[in-house]
């Protein structure tokens, strides 16, 4: 089964340390797919833009201003904490457009802002970006990740009416201690993280309620323990031409799969029984047992 006419967007994301980076550095060996990641901005936009209630057009155009300055500031890299041992084919981070192509997009947002036109021109902002991501890349569509897209599904829906997403799953006696592990992570306890694990399933779980055809699962284990696999079935779903064999084995010649970091070598057995006490009807239903 193939793709006829435009790919829709798809959107990644999950909770942290849940696979998202690996998703989309799969999906991107594929011949159609470029994939982008990290792009916080998206977000951080769209909430001035649409969550910003009380506050004059031209404050919102100022904040989205400093914003995409601050952001694109080191383009085409991003500071990333990935570790040496996770290694990816396109990178910790893949954004191809360029500091100067960030804030004419800006411009042009603004504009539209100051027109009254925007829900359509932030839709243009977004497009126009990752095409010209894409259109460097030389593929014809784009693949978007941010793990914390997960919280705002209504909104991406409502901004995309055609976009999929794919969540990435992972199992929280491991996810989450690896999470805490970070920098990034705003959560400072297991007690924290396992409820932030907690509220990324409930939002996927509730957005799919409501749109079971725009929304896919994969597990972290799965695409790890089976790429091969479970690349295809993903690839399937999304209407796409299954070339997953000549992506792993391409993506295998650059990248190991290791098995050994599908389950945490460190599970502390306490923490364990404070992340089973608090999760354990949702991993039930997700088959971590």
């Amino acid at each position: 089964m193939s793709q006829s006419g435009p790919v829709p967007p798809l959107f990644i994301g999950g909770c942290g340390r849940s696979g998202t980076t690996l998703a989309v550095d799969l999906l991107g060996m594929h011949p159609t797919l470029s994939p982008i990641y990290e792009t916080g901005f998206v977000l951080e936009v769209a909430q001035l833009l649409f969550s910003s209630s009380g506050l004059s057009a031209f404050v919102v155009a100022d904040q989205i201003q400093r914003l995409m300055e601050k952001w694109s500031r080191d383009l085409p890299f991003r500071p990333h904490d990935k570790k040496d041992y996770e290694r990816y084919w396109h990178g910790a981070h893949y954004v191809l457009f360029d500091r100067d192509t960030a804030l004419a997009a800006t411009a042009t947002l603004i504009d539209d802002l100051m027109a009254a036109d925007t829900l359509a021109g932030f839709r243009r902002f977004v497009t126009s970006l990752f095409a010209d991501h894409a259109r460097r890349d030389g593929k014809p569509a784009w693949i978007n990740k941010t793990p914390l897209y997960v919280l705002h599904l209504p909104l991406l829906k409502h901004l995309f009416p055609t976009m999929r997403f794919l969540h990435c799953i992972r199992d929280p006696r491991d996810a989450v201690p690896s999470m805490l592990s970070r920098r990034w992570g705003q959560h400072q306890t297991l007690d924290q993280g396992t409820r932030f694990w907690l509220s990324c399933i409930e939002s996927a779980r509730a957005f799919s309620a409501g749109w079971p055809q725009d929304l896919i699962e994969t597990r972290f284990e799965d695409l790890v323990r089976r790429p091969d696999a479970e690349t295809g079935r993903i690839l399937r779903l999304l209407g796409l031409e299954d070339r997953s064999a000549e992506m792993v084995s391409r993506f295998r010649e650059r990248i190991r799969f290791d098995a050994d970091r599908v389950i945490g070598v460190d599970r502390d057995p306490s923490g364990v029984s404070e992340i089973e006490a608090i999760a354990g009807p949702a991993m039930v239903a997700l088959g971590y047992r």
